[in-house]
């Protein structure tokens, strides 16, 4: 990987217009009559029906406001804004996230979810700065994911991008990691053993959350050789239930690791 193929899950709930006026925000914010909850609640709504560009429209209405839950609400709806814009505003969506998670971490070292988005962003950012920066960053990457499932073991997510980090950094042919280490010195390391135990340990959080983690569930047991497992799973992330685009993605890509599996038995 080096990284991050995939942001999760959707994970929340409403609805709020986004087009609110500056003198209007303004009256809000100096009487102090922000309902938070409504904001989140309406954000994530809109983040769960693909429409990233009016949850982020929405929550930089109040990104003056000093919550981590804006923050990283924010911050994730700019990293998925950057898979339906042109090359300019996917950059600018990234060093915007980067900054406003870099800045999140300092106020609020102790959240989970700032911690998550700052990883996706950190290696989204670092990849603006080349190949050797993503490197470089990839260990710290990591550390992030571990402090977001330390800080909240409940979230699935966190744990599901923990695997697709090992899964990815296991799977650098012996070829790529001595031209790694001739490169950048000592590259990350992980195995398929270790990337099964987050998946494993997602889906035990919260079973059947996403179908990406059913199908990893499946690739891994696939490439540490066992083959009943790895069928058992890739039919499960075959029939997951499609609500969005990383869904059907799972699912051809399941069906197609299916046939591999299948004519290998007859």
């Amino acid at each position: 990987m080096l990284a991050l193929a995939s942001t999760g899950p959707t994970e929340f709930v409403c609805r709020k217009d986004a087009s609110m006026q500056t003198d209007e925000k303004d009256e809000v914010f100096s009487t102090h009559n922000i309902n938070i909850p409504k904001v989140l609640e309406d954000a994530d709504l809109y983040f769960i029906e693909g429409k990233f560009n009016e949850c982020v429209e929405l929550l930089q209405n109040f990104k003056m406001v000093e919550d981590p839950e804006i923050s990283w609400r924010l911050a994730r709806g700019l990293y998925n804004l950057t898979k339906v814009v042109n090359k300019e505003r996917k950059k600018t969506c990234i060093i915007d996230g980067y900054q406003l998670m870099k800045k999140a971490l300092d106020k609020w070292p102790n959240n989970g979810a700032v911690h998550k988005w700052y990883a996706v962003l950190l290696d989204s950012y670092a990849g603006l700065q080349g190949v050797k920066e993503r490197v470089r960053q990839c260990k710290t990457v990591k550390e992030h994911m571990l402090k977001a499932t330390e800080l909240n073991p409940s979230d699935a997510t966190a744990w599901y991008m923990l695997g697709e980090w090992c899964y990815h950094v296991a799977d650098i042919s012996w070829h790529e990691r001595k031209l790694a280490m001739v490169l950048f010195g000592e590259p990350p390391f992980s195995t398929f053993e270790e990337a099964l135990r987050y998946f494993q340990k997602a889906e035990e959080t919260e079973p059947l959350f996403y179908s990406y983690n059913l199908l990893m569930l499946g690739k891994t047991y696939y490439r540490l050789g066992k083959t009943e497992p790895a069928l058992f799973y890739l039919q499960k992330a075959q029939l997951h239930p499609k609500t969005c685009d990383d869904d059907m993605i799972a699912c051809n890509e399941a069906t197609k690791l299916l046939c591999k599996l299948r004519k290998k038995s007859e």
